[in-house]
C-alpha cells in the first residue's frame, strides 16, 4: 500500500507543469532475511515493517519553475537520487523533498556528532511526561526523512508505537513538537506532496 501511494504521488508530481524534478527514485526492498535480522534488534511497529518490506526508502526533490533562488548548477544533476545526507549540507532552496533513508543506513549508523554529541551536559529532558536523560534519548533516535538543512524527521524506536519527531533549529532539538505516528507522517507527507514548508504544519496539531 505504501509503495502504491508513493508511486502515484511521484507520478503526480512529475506530471505537474509548473515543477522541475531534480531526483526521483523508489529503492527496492532489502532481502527478507536482512530485514528480519534488522527488525529483531528493535521494537518496531507493524506499519514501519510494512513500509520497508515494500521499499528501502525513496527520494523525490523538486522546485517550482518560478523559484529564482534555486541554483541547479550548484545542486548538481542525478540520474535517480542525490547522496542521502545532502539536504543537510547546504541551503538548496528546494520546494519539495521527500528523502526517506534506507532502513539499514538509518539503523546501522550510530549518528554520533550528527544527532547526538558526547560533549553535551547530561541534561534531563521531559518526553511524553517522562523524564529521560538527553544523551540516552538522542542516542536512540534514527534519522528517517532528511529533507532540508534546517530540519529533518527522525524516528524514536524505543517505544512500541515508534514515534516520528520533527527536529528544529538545525537539529538542535527534537522535542519542540509532540510526536506523531509513522503511518500518520507518511500519509501527511503524501497529502502535502513533500512540500518542505508544510512539514511543520504536519506536526502543528501536536505542538506544545
Amino acid at each position: 500500500m505504501y509503495k502504491e501511494k508513493l508511486d502515484r504521488l511521484f507520478n503526480d508530481i512529475i506530471n505537474l507543469k509548473d515543477v522541475e524534478i531534480h531526483s526521483c527514485h523508489i529503492r527496492p526492498a532489502l532481502e527478507k532475511e536482512q530485514l528480519k535480522k534488522l527488525f529483531s534488534e528493535y521494537v518496531i511497529p507493524s506499519e514501519f515493517k510494512l513500509f520497508y518490506e515494500q521499499m528501502n526508502g525513496c527520494q523525490i526533490s523538486y522546485t517550482f519553475k518560478s523559484n529564482s533562488d534555486f541554483r541547479k548548477e550548484e545542486f548538481g544533476y542525478y540520474d535517480k537520487e542525490f547522496p542521502a545526507m545532502m539536504p543537510n549540507e547546504n541551503y538548496w532552496h528546494l520546494d519539495g523533498c521527500i528523502n526517506i533513508l534506507p532502513v539499514d543506513f538509518a539503523f546501522r549508523n550510530s549518528w554520533k556528532d550528527y544527532i547526538w554529541f558526547d560533549n553535551i551536559k547530561d541534561q534531563t529532558i521531559l518526553y511524553q511526561g517522562n523524564e529521560i536523560k538527553r544523551l540516552v534519548f538522542e542516542k536512540q533516535i534514527k534519522p528517517i526523512d532528511l529533507f532540508s538543512k534546517e530540519s529533518i524527521a527522525v524516528l524514536y524506536p524505543a517505544v512500541d508505537h515508534c514515534d516520528v519527531l520533527l527536529s528544529t533549529d538545525h537539529n538542535a532539538s527534537y522535542t519542540d513538537f509532540e510526536p506523531i505516528g509513522f503511518d500518520e507522517y507518511i500519509e501527511a507527507v503524501i497529502q502535502t506532496k513533500g512540500l518542505i514548508e508544510k512539514r511543520k504544519e504536519i506536526f502543528s496539531n501536536s505542538k506544545k
